[in-house]
């Protein structure tokens, strides 16, 4: 019998913060996720990864930000 459940894996959504895991403990104090420049380039970051992914991991990662950005409730995702 087939599940009609959808399997998401939000793992794949982890390479694309590789960026900031790559700082230092200081570097990431000094850096404000808030300031507009600072998300710009976070974001010009996280697209450079998001290229470098073939076909499925990229079907992947929007799977994942879809069922993220959907009805569901973030806090149950924690």
């Amino acid at each position: 019998m087939k599940s009609n459940f959808v399997q998401i894996n939000l793992n794949y959504l982890r390479r694309l913060y590789d960026f900031l895991f790559g700082m230092t403990d200081e570097a990431l104090e000094d850096f404000d996720i808030n300031s507009i420049d600072r998300r710009k380039l976070l974001l010009k970051e996280m697209e450079a990864t998001f290229a470098r992914f073939w076909p499925i991991s990229r079907s992947n990662i929007v799977d994942g930000l879809e069922f993220i950005l959907s009805d569901v409730n973030n806090n149950e995702l924690w």
